[in-house]
């Protein structure tokens, strides 16, 4: 088993200190492998200090404490999100996540019929490309006995930190919902959550902007013409007009969202889709207050 951290992950978290928005933006984007990873969600919420110090505690453990922990982390995400697959003679359990794939299937690839799934002890984790990083076999009397393991440090903090979170956040549930817990999800799992979630997340939060347009656009402080309704803010001003919703930016950005009939264009980033949600979340809550006192004072 490697401890050796890729120079990519290392120099993720050094130059994230040292540069500042919007040049983060060119930083992930060069790095995005180690940016939609567990290691990268903990750098882009707790900072460097915490990613580093992650790290550093994750090389230290002994060795058999670090593939116990990694080994079980395989194990409760495919339990919790595996699905089987197969026929009734040959079957594995498939967790296809956004950058891997995790199998748990008979042991040497033998024939196993449906009825007989729970004999399965073999787990294998893939990258993309189908090539094997991790494999392990597992049973009740001997415990695990990894007979593969090619993943980098980083790699497997990510997956003993999306392990982690499954069993301590009851994440699981997330999978089947969309809003605050779907961005759980994608935040807590990050490229190990089930594939699919980011796109998920980024429709839902696709709907939240338009919502939030839509609100601003038919308030008190928008301004009606022939042309549509329009709502000048801080940062951005919205328009809506038969069915289209655009936002402009107001530091030269122009247009950098449009919702109509055939579809989403949008050119917020994933902070810009954030603070969006937030202020969504603030703006419903204003809503909720104005109509209930409005429904007190129509009471007196």
């Amino acid at each position: 088993m490697t401890t050796k951290v890729p120079a990519m992950a290392i120099a993720m978290i050094e130059l994230h200190e040292q540069l500042k928005e919007p040049t983060r933006n060119w930083l992930r984007d060069r790095f995005q492998e180690v940016a939609a990873s567990g290691l990268g969600e903990e750098l882009k919420t707790k900072g460097a200090a915490a990613a580093r110090e992650g790290l550093k505690a994750l090389q230290q453990l002994p060795r058999q404490t670090r593939e116990r922990a990694l080994c079980d982390s395989v194990m409760t995400l495919v339990k919790e999100f595996g699905v089987v697959q197969g026929n009734a003679s040959k079957v594995e359990t498939v967790y296809q996540t956004e950058d891997f794939t995790m199998r748990l299937k008979p042991q040497d690839d033998k024939a196993l019929r449906l009825q007989d799934v729970n004999k399965m002890n073999t787990y294998v984790m893939e990258d993309r490309d189908g090539k094997a990083l991790l494999e392990f076999q597992h049973n009740g009397i001997r415990g695990v006995e990894i007979t593969k393991n090619q993943m980098p440090l980083n790699q497997q903090y990510d997956v003993i930190r999306a392990g982690g979170q499954v069993v301590a956040d009851k994440t699981v549930a997330a999978a089947k919902t969309t809003g605050d817990r779907l961005q759980q999800m994608a935040q807590g799992l990050a490229n190990l959550a089930p594939e699919g979630t980011k796109e998920k997340l980024r429709e839902w939060q696709h709907q939240q902007v338009a919502a939030i347009a839509h609100a601003l656009t038919n308030s008190q402080g928008a301004v009606e013409s022939p042309a549509g309704k329009t709502f000048r803010g801080a940062r951005y001003q919205f328009f809506e007009a038969l069915g289209v919703t655009r936002i402009f930016g107001k530091d030269g950005q122009g247009e950098v969202f449009r919702k109509d009939q055939s579809g989403t264009q949008s050119r917020l980033t994933d902070k810009d889709l954030n603070d969006f949600t937030s202020s969504g979340k603030v703006l419903a809550k204003t809503q909720a207050a104005t109509k209930k006192a409005g429904k007190t004072a129509a009471g007196r």
